[in-house]
């Protein structure tokens, strides 16, 4: 069995250096649905092609040499940044993502979906893959790659493992 993972391509998403927590949810929100600024054609696709309900996704495999069926499962959406608490005050972008991935990572209560409820729907993911055992496609994001990697090595795959970070339009094969 074959997975092809495909990080998608950049958005077109211009980042304020500070924003209030409020600011900082639009913000993420905007993000979200915005456009990619990539169009380039990626081949070595295989099987059917798995893609999470975010737009960026859907333009991405657009770029796909489609043969297959695409498939929107919110089994594969990104891990959402949220803000850690609230703020009036504006505060850095990047202290905003580094609190929000914390809180993410210690499973605070004001955190949707902590690290715990992540790996769960991963896992979710990779058991349906393998149960249906085809060969498959996946177009998704970053953090999320992260964590799918850790599951497939858990189910004996073999392949690009490292480094765990993924670049906008990245291609990896794992077999199995």
């Amino acid at each position: 069995m074959k997975v092809v993972l495909i990080r998608h391509f950049k958005v077109d998403f211009p980042w304020k250096k500070f924003y209030t927590s409020t600011d900082f949810t639009k913000a993420c929100n905007m993000y979200d649905t915005s456009q990619i600024t990539d169009e380039r054609k990626i081949n070595n696709c295989c099987g059917n092609i798995y893609i999470s309900k975010l737009i960026r996704t859907e333009l991405t495999s657009k770029n796909l040499n489609l043969k297959s069926n695409v498939l929107k499962t919110s089994l594969l959406d990104e891990i959402r940044m949220e803000p850690l608490f609230y703020s009036p005050v504006p505060l850095p972008t990047l202290l905003w993502m580094i609190l929000g991935r914390l809180g993410w990572i210690l499973n605070f209560k004001n955190i949707n979906e902590g690290i715990i409820k992540s790996k769960a729907r991963v896992k979710d993911f990779v058991e349906l893959i393998v149960k249906n055992g085809e060969d498959v496609t996946v177009v998704g994001h970053g953090l999320y790659f992260t964590l799918l990697m850790s599951e497939l090595k858990t189910y004996n795959f073999s392949g690009q493992f490292k480094p765990k970070y993924f670049k906008n339009g990245e291609m990896r094969i794992f077999n199995n």
